[in-house]
Order: structure tokens, then sequence, then C-alpha cells
């Protein structure tokens, strides 16, 4: 039977992060942590919501940025991929990293390391498919509207490429496989549940992407949307 507490948190970046502080900060021992209120977390096993904390994850965040260069971009587009495990590995990671200075396992950090890399990896090449690639369509009210239907879930990261892109001109991102999208209006990005009405269009699948051996710098956390 596993030990320590599950932990539930909202499903955003800002809310895992505030996790990830808070295990970190009281050295928590868990036995899993998920977004999903409904996942089974074993007999008897303690369960605590974290509720989001901008105060706390940011501080986490500016931690990160002080600890290597990249840091931010590998630690949040790790967690854009469409992997179960991904948070307990990015903790674990994030565990060795803060613990390497007393004593940690410098064989187990380089080894998490690449895992979030390899991912980082994979997202990136999606969000640049998508940049370079995408087509949009109108919608019934005249408003440009791009069909994606990626591996993993990058639509947030593209916010920024397309407010460049569009301006204060009105645009939509339609996210097909997760079922939500982004909608632009002046400037101003909300996210939207119900599928744009469009005649013909054609859903772009970006989990095709060409490797790339660059990367962008990553937009702060709590601008991406």
């Amino acid at each position: 039977m596993e030990t320590g507490t599950f932990l539930i948190y909202d499903g955003t970046f800002e809310g895992f992060l505030t996790c990830a502080a808070q295990i970190l900060e009281h050295d928590l021992q868990i036995s899993g942590l998920s977004a999903d209120p409904g996942t089974q977390n074993g007999l008897f096993t303690p369960t605590r919501n974290i509720p989001a904390d901008r105060r706390i994850a940011e501080q986490l965040w500016e931690s990160l940025g002080r600890k290597s260069s990249g840091l931010q971009r590998i630690i949040y587009f790790s967690f854009m991929v469409e992997k179960t495990q991904k948070e307990r590995v990015i903790i674990s990671y994030l565990k060795q990293l803060f613990n390497s200075e007393e004593g940690g396992d410098p064989e187990k950090l380089r080894e998490l390391r690449n895992q979030l890399v390899a991912w980082t990896a994979r997202v990136e090449w999606e969000k640049r498919a998508a940049e370079s690639n995408l087509r949009f369509y109108p919608t019934a009210s005249d408003i440009p509207c791009g069909f994606i239907a990626p591996e993993h879930d990058i639509l947030p990261l593209l916010t920024r490429h397309f407010r460049l892109r569009f301006g204060v001109a009105p645009w939509i991102l339609f996210d097909s496989r997760r079922q939500y999208g982004l909608r632009s209006v002046d400037g101003q990005v909300s996210i939207i549940r119900e599928k744009p009405v469009v005649k013909e269009f054609h859903v772009f699948d970006c989990s095709q992407a060409t490797p790339e051996k660059r990367f962008p710098e990553t937009p702060a956390y709590r601008t991406a949307v």
C-alpha cells in the first residue's frame, strides 16, 4: 500500500507550481498528484486539495529562473506533455535539483533532466509546426479559425505567436483532440469550449513535426494564456 498524501490541484500550471512549492517546502511524502478529483488514490490514502496560489507559484518560478538558464522553459513545456506521470517526474526532478547542494543524487538528477528535455523537444516540435503551417478558415462570423489535433497540449504555447501575427484582429484556435480553444478579441485571449462553426476546414496534425535544434525563450507562465 502506498504511503503519503494524494494531492489534487486545479490542472493549471500555476496550480501545479503551488503544489510543487508545498511539497518542496514541507518535504511532503505524496502517494500521487492529479488534476482529476475522481482519480483513485488507494484504500485509506488521505487526500488533500491544493488551491492555486499565485504568490507561492511565482516564488518557485523565480527560484527556477535563478537556478539555471532555460530551466523555466523545460519545466513549463514538460508540463504540457501528454504523459500520465508527468507531474511526478517533474516533482522528482525538482526535489533532486533543490537537494543537489545537500548531497543529492547527480546520476538521478541527470536522468530526470534528460527525460524532461526529451519531452520539451517533442512539445517544441509540435509548437513550431503549428506556427509555421497552420491554416485559418473563416467562421460563420468571419473570424479566422485554425484547427489543430496535437499529441501534446500545445495550445497555450501558441498564444504569443498568433498575438503577434494578428495584432488586435480577432482569431480563434481550436484543439479538436481536447475540445477546447482560444479566442482573441482586441488582443485579449479567453478560453472557449464550443467548437466554432466552419463550413470547410482541415485539422492540422502537428504531431508530425520535424525535430529542430533551437528553441525560443519561454514566456512567463502567467501570460501564457
